[in-house]
């Protein structure tokens, strides 16, 4: 594949060429990349290393990388050192913190930005598991009903909204309204604080805000069921005890040295949690970081000299969250866009799920360039489908069936010759799934399948088949 080419308008600047000569852009990497390839398939060591190896090569390029094996951080430092970009790793034992609820609330993030960012980490921590328990509404609603009126009761009435602020006032709320008259309650945090935002001196937004929260807090929450109370309760203080303890806190929630606006200055961010060494740990810190940076990318006024971001995202099931498909929706216009690396498309069904999985296929659509290894049953439909159909003409001969032995052997008798038109898969799902290269010995080639949505290649098909070299 062929080098970086800069052109006139910074958005056709080429990345690098597949096989045929067509240009992989600035333009087409905005439109964001999916990857998927079933475990051994080569994904990550073919079509991942050679686009990677692509974007970091571009001199308005940065990235957020959130690393998922340990091998990882050493692959990312290579090819960075070797196109001499600035690359910041994030991991156990660096320098590097970032207090996110701080940065959120410097940014301008109001209460509710704030509960959504609550509500994805989340998801984040508890991955496919948390997704599917917030796809039901109920328990959704009631755990951001909580959070808001926490929220806004730290922002109104304590010196700052921080997670130790938010975990003390919901463990001090009242679960008896007698409790309200009990001198010991009254010297409480919740109490405290519920105190001194009703004294302080407030907008319109603010005074109508904590007249709905008074409500929750001294007429709903002490008279509600204890099950669903318990139950809504249980969601948002998990997040938060995730945010005062261990790795999390010291990473989340203390200092500030670094923010997502180095972005802007040229630096790109690795995440080095991997899951396999860190859990849920990991997917909290890397889901932390994946939202703070797509809010900051979604707030900046991006022109097309300016750095693009790519967020690389290999076994992208692990850091998937119900963010991420609102977030591909807009990104391109302020200068992000995403690269994932997946197995199959159950993977992304399980991690972000939705009723019916209109969330994961909302994802999907979204995507403008598909690359395809070999995949299983379900992706190969998938891919197949995103190619459509077309009319084909099938030849029938039929031949004539009431010749005599001897006419059959002298060739004396005719056939009948018939046409007819249906309309087939561009490609058929068995290609997807057979028939291509995995990498290693003896070739070291990769094979995949690029499907382009919407502008075709030069060959005025929507595909072309492409060898990735490993080395």
């Amino acid at each position: 594949m062929g080098f970086f080419t800069r052109s006139r308008d910074r958005l056709d600047d080429v990345l690098c060429r597949w096989p045929s000569g067509d240009p992989f852009r600035v333009r087409d990497m905005l439109r964001s990349v999916e990857v998927k390839g079933i475990t051994g398939s080569g994904k990550s060591s073919g079509s991942g290393k050679v686009l990677t190896d692509a974007i970091v090569r571009h001199p308005r390029s940065t990235c957020l990388i959130i690393a998922q094996k340990p091998e990882d951080k050493k692959f990312y430092q290579e090819i960075f050192r070797r196109h001499k970009k600035k690359l910041v790793v994030i991991e156990e034992g660096s320098k590097w913190r970032c207090n996110s609820l701080d940065v959120q609330i410097k940014a301008g993030a109001d209460t509710r930005e704030i509960v959504e960012y609550l509500t994805t980490l989340g998801e984040a921590l508890e991955g496919g598991a948390a997704s599917a328990r917030m796809n039901e509404q109920f328990w959704r609603k009631l755990e951001e009903r909580i959070s808001f009126g926490a929220v806004e009761a730290v922002r109104q009435g304590a010196d700052a909204v921080t997670a130790p602020n938010l975990l003390q006032f919901l463990s001090t709320a009242a679960y008896k309204t007698e409790q309200f008259s009990d001198p010991k309650w009254r010297e409480k945090f919740h109490c405290r604080v519920m105190k001194a935002a009703s004294e302080k001196k407030k907008t319109e937004i603010e005074n109508y805000d904590f007249a709905v929260i008074c409500d929750l807090w001294i007429n709903e929450f002490p008279n509600m069921d204890d099950k669903p109370r318990s139950s809504g309760l249980a969601g948002v203080m998990n997040t938060l005890s995730a945010f005062n303890t261990g790795l999390v806190r010291l990473m989340c929630s203390t200092e500030t040295n670094i923010t997502p606006a180095v972005l802007d200055q040229g630096v790109s961010i690795l995440i080095n949690f991997p899951f396999a060494n860190y859990g849920p740990t990991g997917r909290f810190i890397a889901g932390d970081w994946k939202y703070r940076c797509q809010k900051h990318l979604l707030r900046r006024h991006w022109k097309p000299g300016g750095y693009f971001n790519v967020m690389i995202l290999d076994e992208y099931q692990e850091s998937a969250t119900g963010f991420d498909p609102r977030y591909l929706a807009m990104c391109r216009s302020h200068g992000g866009c995403m690269f994932c690396l997946t197995q199959t498309i159950h993977s992304e069904y399980a991690a972000i799920g939705g009723q019916g999985n209109h969330k994961a296929d909302q994802l999907l659509s979204n995507f403008g360039l598909h690359i395809f290894h070999t995949v299983d049953a379900k992706t190969a439909a998938y891919a197949s489908g995103l190619l459509g159909h077309r009319r084909e003409t099938f030849v029938n001969i039929t031949p004539q069936s009431d010749l005599s032995i001897g006419e059959e052997l002298f060739g004396m008798g005719a056939s009948q010759c018939s046409l007819s038109e249906s309309y087939q898969p561009v490609l058929q799902p068995a290609v997807f799934m057979s028939g291509l290269r995995t990498g290693g010995p003896p070739s070291f080639c990769v094979d995949g399948i690029v499907i382009k949505s919407g502008e075709p290649f030069a060959n005025g098909e929507n595909f072309q088949l492409v060898t990735f070299k490993q080395r």
